[in-house]
Formats: structure tokens, C-alpha cells, sequence
């Protein structure tokens, strides 16, 4: 554990610290491929995220000492999702879902797992085996609710692939959480996944708002491309269907964030000066006010961000 910390931070101090540090790691322009990392004190909401100078959480986090020994570190489940990508769901009844996912050999790794408050038991609904935690990660503290806000344990998290660490740095009684991020994934939604096959729970709330002709059908009627937009007033997708180049598109091709409920991996939103641009991402918006370089696009007036696209290509 001295190592990990020892470890985290220095790369904390790497992503976060001067310019130098960002230089000497030839950190690259709108580059969200390097994973973030959160750090905060148990018992303060204000914590710092990669990139950011600071993030205030909804709730703050505690340690507590389970039955089975060692600290934990209890995160509000819902604030973690929105800072590192993944989809929280309030299901009802006590039953939280969580769906996580992270590029791992080539192929794609998702979990996609239901819990409830005050019980050590998971299900796994892509096989619908239920676990315990102590099967799954050989510990034994369960989620709690505290105010209304659901807190799960820091292993909790580990067991989703998008986190690869998270809990309490020893001797400094900092709490951390460390999340790979793959550049495609942004307020829960990811690029190329199909919209269609999305929890009915992560759509419910979405409308349509306008819908485009990209390619033409042919005579026959086939091959044509068209993209839809829907939209919750937060998040705005732009989802292509049709068949080209004989395959069938039914995919998110760009993920809108139209107000600051949720931010880049790497901490902007919408309502930031664009001088945090400059901070995160080492360029302004041009004179059209827009920025692109790899796939993420901001629109700003007045010197203020409006909206960020992140956007799969041509």
C-alpha cells in the first residue's frame, strides 16, 4: 500500500502539477486516453481530479472498519459514475445497477451488476448468478445509505474494469480512486455502442430532435445512412442507422453535453471559461469557435464553453 501511494502520487503530481510535468509526459491535445485519478479527504466533499484544480462531490466520503478488518473507503456511488464514465442506475426498491466497460485485450470487458443497499450480495445480470462481495472480492461490507445518497465501499469499485484502484492511502489518510478511460465514453454513454441495445432505464427520458439523411439509399432502397438525435436536455447523442458499406449502423456516433451536469474525463464543462480549455487541454477555441483535434469539439460564446461533442471520426 506505501508503494501504491508513494506511487499514485507522483503521478498525481505528473497530471496535475506545472506545466513542466505536462511537457515532460508529451501529454497531447484533447487526449482522454490516459485514464484520471480523484483524491479527497474522508469527511470533505472538495476533492481534486486530474487535470482540475478541484471537484465538489454531492456527499463526502468515510471510512469505516468492517467486520472482516482493514479500512474502507465508502464513495457516493453516483458522483464516481458521473467523474469516471460508468452508468449508475436507481432501479427502486433499494437495487442500484451499475454497467462499466474498458477496452482489455483486444476486446471489450463490461460488468454489469445490481446491488442494494445494506446487502453484501450481487447480481451479475449478464448471467444472472448472484455473488457476494466476499466471493467476489473477499471482502464483506455492504453499500449504505446515508441522507438519501447511496455510499458503496471502495473494493465496490474495483470490481468494475473502467476502475483499477481505489481506497485509503496510508500514512497521509488521503482517499483515492484510480480509472482507466478509453477516450470513448463520456456522461455514461459511449461512442459505438448501439443505442437500441441501451438499458431501457439510460433512455427513458430521451427525445427525438431532429433527424438528417447522411447517404442516399440506392434504387432499391438499400444502403442508406441516416443520423437521429435525441436528447434529455442534459445530454444530446446523435445515433446513425441505416445499412453502408454493407454494414448495419445502429451506433452512438457523438455524445453532446449541452449542460454542466456532467464533464470530460478530463474535468470541463459546459459554463467554464474557455481559458479552462487552455489549462486542460493546452489550446483555446478558434475563432469559430470551435476546437477539434482527435474527436472532441467545444462551441463557446463569450468567452464561455457552450456545448463539448465528443465525436466517433468522420
Amino acid at each position: 500500500m506505501k508503494n501504491t501511494a508513494v506511487l499514485l502520487l507522483a503521478l498525481w503530481l505528473a497530471v496535475c502539477g506545472g506545466n513542466a510535468f505536462r511537457q515532460a509526459l508529451g501529454v497531447r491535445a484533447l487526449d482522454e486516453s490516459t485514464g484520471q485519478f480523484l483524491f479527497v479527504r474522508p469527511g470533505s466533499a472538495r476533492g481534486a481530479v486530474k487535470g482540475r484544480e478541484s471537484v465538489e462531490l454531492s456527499a463526502a466520503p468515510f471510512t469505516g472498519a468492517p467486520a472482516d478488518g482493514g479500512d474502507v473507503v465508502y464513495f457516493p456511488l453516483f458522483d464516481i459514475a458521473d467523474l469516471f464514465g460508468f452508468t449508475a442506475t436507481d432501479l427502486g426498491s433499494g437495487r442500484y445497477r451499475i454497467v462499466s466497460g474498458r477496452l482489455s485485450g483486444g476486446g471489450w470487458a463490461v460488468r454489469d451488476l445490481t446491488l442494494c443497499a445494506g446487502s453484501t450480495q450481487v447480481k451479475d445480470n449478464r448471467t444472472g448468478e448472484i455473488l457476494s462481495a466476499a466471493d467476489t472480492a473477499g471482502r464483506t461490507a455492504a453499500p449504505v445509505m446515508r441522507d438519501g445518497v447511496l455510499f458503496v465501499p471502495d473494493f465496490y469499485l474495483e470490481m468494475l474494469p473502467s476502475v483499477l484502484s481505489a481506497g485509503l492511502m496510508m500514512p497521509s489518510q488521503i482517499a483515492y480512486v484510480y480509472s482507466y478511460h478509453d477516450g470513448r465514453m463520456m456522461a455514461g454513454f459511449r461512442l459505438g455502442d448501439d443505442y437500441f441495445q441501451l438499458p431501457p432505464e439510460q433512455t427513458q427520458d430521451m427525445k427525438v430532435i431532429k433527424t438528417e439523411v447522411l447517404v442516399e439509399p440506392d434504387e432499391n432502397g438499400d444502403y442508406g445512412l441516416a443520423e437521429t438525435w435525441y436528447s434529455n436536455g442534459d445530454v444530446a447523442l446523435g445515433v446513425r442507422t441505416g445499412y453502408y458499406t454493407y454494414e448495419q449502423a445502429s451506433t452512438i456516433h457523438c455524445i453532446t453535453l449541452l449542460t454542466d451536469r456532467y464533464q470530460t474525463p478530463r474535468g470541463l464543462r459546459v459554463g467554464d471559461p474557455v481559458e479552462m480549455c487552455l489549462n486542460l487541454y493546452g489550446r483555446l477555441p478558434n475563432g469559430s469557435g470551435q476546437i477539434e483535434a482527435g474527436v472532441l469539439e467545444l462551441t463557446q460564446e463569450n468567452g464561455v464553453v457552450t456545448s463539448i461533442t465528443l465525436r466517433a471520426g468522420s
